[in-house]
């Protein structure tokens, strides 16, 4: 009997992509609720990952806290798409890419920076208890922020304007940098008098600064102020 094969010679219809994709992202700076606008060369998931993470590898990005990397599907090459960046904590990101054969790409050349972009608000003012205060008398406001922030006096002292019946006076701020409760001190001069209950007018940041720790200047109007 004689037996016969054949063998498969020709290997050139196979081919094994080990070309990793391209990444690109539009530089940006945003909060934790915006959006990234990535792309890249081929099909796969585009991956915004922060810059704590060690990106040498597939799993370090998947593996990788929900806080740190977000990702998103490209069903198109070379066409931008929409990645969400809710949840990711303040730093820089890059975008890298994976294609359908698992190929890992380098860094994106473009960052994006998530960080604070709300301004701190003032949710309340204490005043002091309704009484009669003579000369000298030390009145203390406390304005209570929406976050811990910080004061600033090298340019100026920050102060709340009081409004008196004898006229315009203030209560300069005294402590509670790095806190979110700052306190404000008016001392009761001759002459300064009221009879109906003084009025807490503004925030008067007079050349001084109050900013939370992402240097948000705060928003200086007044809200739930008690009642003088």
């Amino acid at each position: 009997a004689t037996l016969t094969h054949s063998l498969v010679a020709d290997n050139a219809s196979y081919k094994v992509d080990t070309s990793a994709p391209t990444p690109s992202v539009v530089t940006a700076t945003m909060d934790g609720t915006g959006t990234a606008v990535v792309e890249s060369t081929e099909t796969g998931t585009a991956y915004l990952v922060h810059s704590t993470v060690n990106a040498s590898n597939l799993a370090n990005i998947t593996g990788a806290a929900d806080s740190l990397v977000k990702s998103v599907s490209i069903t198109t090459a070379s066409t931008p798409t929409n990645l969400a960046a809710t949840g990711l904590v303040n730093g820089s990101y890059k975008v890298y890419t994976v294609d359908a054969a698992g190929n890992l790409s380098a860094a994106s050349n473009n960052t994006v920076t998530i960080q604070d972009l709300t301004p701190p608000t003032v949710n309340s003012v204490n005043v002091p208890a309704n009484g009669t205060y003579a000369q000298n008398a030390v009145l203390s406001f406390t304005v209570n922020t929406s976050e811990v922030v910080n004061v600033v006096t090298t340019g100026g002292m920050p102060r709340l304007v009081i409004t008196l019946t004898s006229g315009t006076v203030y209560a300069t701020y005294a402590s509670g940098s790095g806190t979110n409760a700052l306190v404000f001190n008016y001392t009761v001069q001759s002459g300064h008098a009221d009879g109906n209950g003084l009025v807490v007018s503004s925030l008067d940041l007079n050349n001084g600064t109050i900013k939370d720790a992402a240097s948000n200047n705060i928003n200086t109007s007044l809200n739930s102020i008690g009642v003088t």
